[in-house]
This record gives structure tokens, sequence and C-alpha cells, in this order.
């Protein structure tokens, strides 16, 4: 930690710019490294213009979030979760290990890893408007394409899903989506190849 970082009472780093087709300057925040773009819409030359645009193709220089879940430094080739390497998930944590890192933020224990199988398990029964719907596709409509469809269709079986501000109805939605977004996929693959459809039996794990 710097000296900086451990003074509170230091003044915030600012970003000074000065339009040339104004003389005006004007300063914005440096927050890790980054500037708010809409603190740019403040530089006009005119009192009614629109403001200043930052024009970034693809995104390649602008930060849309902050995450507390992942951390990504591509020319590092650093990939974290919950601040754990992907190398090391990978070796030692299979798939319901990382749901419940996600979700938790932390590795389950071995009664939080069953009672989450056992949340996903509960939520597996697949409704008869999504099967339906992927009957409907030909056989020759990419399985991608009926996964879409089927996963977007479930917001019609279950409407309490638009209810995004409430944490327990959110965690239900993720825990829908991870047991039926597999089981949809299958579907969608075995009538691509003209296969009767095959659901999960009662007690399959996850």
């Amino acid at each position: 930690m710097t000296d900086k970082e451990k003074d509170t009472t230091s003044p915030p780093d600012i970003l000074r710019i000065e339009d040339s087709r104004t003389g005006n300057s004007f300063e914005l925040p440096i927050t890790d490294d980054t500037i708010p773009a809409m603190g740019l819409r403040g530089i006009k030359v005119k009192e009614d213009d629109f403001g200043m645009l930052s024009f970034d193709p693809a995104l390649s220089n602008t930060v849309t979030c902050r995450s507390s879940i992942t951390y990504i430094d591509g020319e590092a080739g650093i990939l974290n979760y919950r601040g754990y390497p992907i190398e090391q998930l990978a070796e030692k944590s299979d798939f319901l290990d990382i749901i419940h890192l996600l979700l938790e933020a932390e590795l389950p224990t071995p009664a939080q890893r069953d009672l989450l199988e056992s949340e996903i398990n509960a939520e597996i029964r697949v409704p008869e408007s999504s099967a339906a719907l992927i009957a409907s596709f030909p056989k020759t409509a990419h399985p991608m394409t009926m996964l879409l469809a089927a996963v977007g269709g479930l917001a019609a079986e279950y409407p309490e899903a638009d209810q995004v501000t409430d944490p327990a109805n959110r965690r239900a939605q993720v825990l829908r989506l991870l047991a039926l977004t597999p089981v949809l996929a299958a579907l969608a693959n075995r009538h691509s190849q003209g296969l009767p459809p095959a659901l999960p039996a009662e007690g399959d794990s996850y």
C-alpha cells in the first residue's frame, strides 16, 4: 500500500481536459485508472449542444461494470473467480462447486454442496410448453437456435422472473436456469438428430 493510499485526506486524482475549441478546461475524477464516460457530456461548445461522446468500436478500451465475481487480465493470461485462479478451480473443483462459489462467494462444504444439488434438482422438470416449442422446430434447425427460443420462452412460464430486485426470487431463477438449460440443450440436440425426447429420471444426479 502506498502512502497515498494510506492517507485518506489526499486530494482525488483528476484528469484535466482543455478544449481547444473554446479554451475551457474540464476536470474528471480518476478511479482505478478510469474516468466516467458521462463526464464527457459536460464538454460543449454551446450550452445547448449534446456534449462530447467517446468513440470506442467494440468497446476495446471501455469498462462497462465493476465486478466482485470475476477478474480478467487477458494480456497477462489471468482469469479469477472470486479470487481463485481458474487453473486451480479447473483442477480441484467441479461445476457444482463453481456454481456455489459464484453465488455465495465461497467454495461449498460437503453439506452446502448437497443442499445446492438438491435445490437445482427440485427445478429440473421441463415445462410442457418448452418441450412442445422445441418439438415444433424443423429438425434442420440448429440446436442453439432451439435452445435460445426455449430459454426465452421460460419467461412466459415463470412471469415472476422479472422481479429482478428481489434477491430470493433472483436466486430462484438462477437455480431454475441452471437446472433447465442442460435439459433443454439435450432436448434440442436430440430433436435435431430425429430422436425422441429423453427427460431426466427421478433420482438422477445433476
